[in-house]
């Protein structure tokens, strides 16, 4: 289980996922499946934010989609 604060990373890792498939530049599925991730193990994360959380996954978003790793971090 994780504590307060990976939570709030993991929270934060979905909130920029959510804004970039919007966007269109990727689908849940489509993320998944390029980065060799279990779909279900990702939809169980999501919904269940005290899960362990993959924190190379911040790294995709930081180096694939240009996300702040301050803000993935601190959200600052």
């Amino acid at each position: 289980m994780q504590n307060e604060v990976s939570q709030e990373i993991n929270k934060r890792f979905f909130q920029k996922l959510d804004e970039i498939v919007a966007k269109g530049e990727t689908t849940y599925y489509g993320f998944c499946t390029k980065y060799d991730i279990s779909r279900r193990n990702f939809v169980r994360l999501k919904n269940e934010p005290q899960r362990e959380f993959q924190m190379s996954w911040l790294k995709i978003l930081v180096e694939d989609y240009g996300a702040s790793a301050s803000w993935l971090i601190t959200g600052h």
